[in-house]
């Protein structure tokens, strides 16, 4: 689990602070695909993550969070 987590203020602010948390997990690791040139289909760069990864990575986070 990472020791700092960082979030976009406007994204928390629209969407809430967990959903701000994952949208920039999701942009760190669209980056990073895009600058290994990995997981490119139909002109966008995506990534691929289950809700045991996410929850795996941020301890805080049960899988159950993201069932509903």
């Amino acid at each position: 689990m990472p020791e700092i987590i960082s979030f976009n203020a406007e994204l928390a602010e629209k969407y809430g602070i967990s959903e701000a948390i994952l949208i920039q997990h999701f942009i760190h690791w669209i980056t990073v695909n895009k600058r290994l040139d990995r997981n490119f289909h139909n002109g966008k760069t995506w990534t691929y993550m289950t809700q045991a990864n996410i929850s795996a990575y941020f301890g805080f986070w049960s899988k159950r969070r993201f069932l509903g």
